[in-house]
């Protein structure tokens, strides 16, 4: 992975100094720099760019690059579009005491603000490359930088050291392991609040996922949401990786991992726990309804297990489930199969809906920026957000019904 990771930077820099342009001109920060965005982080303490030491330096030649030093950390920030970045970059987490994940942008982990990167990193930026040289290496950081183009980057740029606690909202990794088998989970939202297994697509725990985790996790009075790392930290750059992966799993393993997933939650504080999942998750969530007693609900958006992982008219736990009219995935998530699926939980006993979106393709709840790039690569192009709203909508009614609230 770590060959991989670099013979990947070394393309991307390759390709960077060949463009003739290499700076792309930015739109202005979504809020103006100064007193605003002190307002929104109330930060603990203003550095003016005069203080970095050393000052900005290009890094390699390349004018997408601007190296700092920060409060005792160095690090880089890069501008680049999301086909050449890595999705998961902790080379030198392992470091640490308590490790600070580095991970693409908007990505929350116990060291990020979601809205905060979002909106200060202009959904332009990327952070790799962490250096802590601090004596006491417990501290975690927040950078608020508009972009790598110096235009944007303020005259006073506002940073804050943050205490390594968890807040509400924020999300933490654990390790959770049953038998001799151990895999790290990503946890986000409230303590004692009812629990929902959120579930991977094909391409691993990237961005995406993560954002609906922490959507999720918002839903009603709040919800405590996990994410199993099924990959063990693999992360497709490309459809045909992904689908390597995907084709690679053990997926009775996986079920595992789920109900591991499960367990901890409830011994963690969840009365109920439901489980949720896209695309492979979607048939994975689907199957846990049928293999995992211990799961109170299921909400599964485009995929349906294969006949030799689980009879879904053996379910146990309430089912509903999310298609699109215009999924070309034939007999995991095409129309075809949802109405399989159907037949099958009819005869289940089990309480079932079974939602078919007119317009809609594969995917079609991903509408992050990045997300959106990625489905158009694939030939993905429709955008329906009131399919989306509607599906959260159902979703949220589900999950309320069956795991109660916070």
């Amino acid at each position: 992975m770590e060959a991989r990771r670099l013979a990947h930077r070394r393309r991307i820099d390759s390709d960077r100094a060949e463009e003739d342009d290499p700076v792309e001109a930015l739109p202005p920060p979504p809020c103006d720099p100064g007193s605003g965005a002190t307002t929104l982080l109330k930060p603990k303490r203003i550095i003016s760019r005069s203080e970095f030491h050393p000052p900005p330096a290009q890094l390699g030649g390349s004018s997408h690059g601007l190296q700092w030093r920060i409060a005792g950390y160095n690090f880089s920030i890069y501008k680049a579009p999301y086909h050449e970045m890595v999705t998961f970059l902790s080379s030198s987490a392992s470091s640490l005491p308590n490790p600070v994940e580095v991970e693409l942008r908007g990505i929350l982990t116990h060291a990020w603000d979601l809205a905060t990167v979002e909106t200060l990193l202009n959904d332009f930026c990327w952070i790799t490359d962490i250096h802590p040289d601090l004596e006491n290496q417990r501290e975690v950081f927040k950078v608020a930088a508009w972009s790598s183009c110096s235009e944007f980057i303020p005259n006073e740029t506002v940073l804050e050291i943050v205490e390594p606690t968890m807040l509400e909202g924020e999300s933490l990794r654990r390790t959770l392991s049953y038998d001799i088998k151990t895999f790290d989970a990503y946890v986000v939202g409230k303590e004692n609040a009812p629990g929902i297994v959120v579930l991977q697509e094909w391409w691993g725990v990237d961005y995406e996922i993560k954002n609906h985790a922490i959507h999720i996790s918002q839903l009603g009075g709040g919800y405590k949401a996990l994410i199993p790392d099924l990959y063990r930290g693999k992360v497709a750059l490309d459809v045909a990786e992904a689908q390597h992966l995907m084709e690679g799993l053990d997926w009775q393993g996986a079920v595992k991992d789920i109900q591991a997933s499960v367990k901890w939650l409830k011994s963690n504080g969840s009365p109920k726990v439901g489980v949720t999942g896209y695309c492979m998750g979607g048939a994975l969530s689907i199957a846990s309804g049928v293999l995992v007693p211990e799961v109170d609900a299921v909400v599964a958006f485009y995929g349906t297990p294969s006949s030799e992982l689980a009879d879904p008219s053996k379910a146990k736990a309430p089912i509903q489930a999310h298609f699109g009219e215009h999924d070309s995935f034939v007999g995991f998530s095409d129309v075809t199969a949802a109405k399989s699926l159907e037949e099958k939980l009819k005869s289940s006993g089990i309480p079932y809906e079974v939602h078919i979106y007119p317009g809609c393709s594969h995917a079609f709840m991903n509408t992050s920026p990045e997300a959106l790039k990625r489905k158009k690569g694939m030939g993905l192009t429709d955008e329906n957000q009131e399919a989306v709203d509607l599906a959260w909508s159902r979703f949220s009614s589900w999950m309320g019904r069956f795991l109660g609230s916070a």
